[in-house]
């Protein structure tokens, strides 16, 4: 009971500003804020997904501490300028993956598998089968630098 009870309490506070207010602004926020939840959690699933992919699967859980805290001569997590390309085209897949399933702004279900496997779980194992994937191709597995 007292979950329930925070939760109407927190939506009426949150939900009632914007339901007697008159502003344009206030009501498309109201109206589009299970669509920013949903393209939030189709965004961090595939970032989680390639934290996930990259210790476990393709460092074997092996970190270069000297590398992770940025000592002179240690680069091995450098990759880009910082930026891990790999990383980055995997997280742009996997959210797209999650897109051809559900349309979070119109709620229009594009594929029959949300029913067993939600936006954000498509996400998360489509970026984890990409990341692992291309890190076992051998210009990529040497540009991440996996030993």
């Amino acid at each position: 009971d007292s979950i329930l009870y925070f939760i109407s309490k927190f939506q009426c506070v949150f939900y009632w500003p914007y339901k007697n207010h008159k502003c344009n602004t206030n009501k498309l926020l109201c109206k589009y804020f299970s669509a920013f939840l949903t393209i939030g959690s189709c965004i961090y699933a595939p970032l989680a997904a390639v934290l996930f992919a990259d210790f476990f699967i393709v460092r074997k859980q092996k970190i270069d501490l000297r590398s992770a805290f940025g000592m002179k001569g240690h680069t091995r997590y450098e990759f880009t300028k910082g930026f891990n390309i790999v990383g980055l085209v995997s997280i742009a897949i996997g959210f797209a993956s999650s897109l051809l399933i559900y349309n979070p702004l119109s709620g229009n279900i594009h594929c029959k598998a949300l029913f067993y496997l939600t936006p954000t779980g498509a996400s998360f194992l489509s970026t984890l089968v990409i990341y692992t994937t291309l890190s076992y191709v051998k210009n990529i597995k040497k540009y991440m630098q996996v030993s």
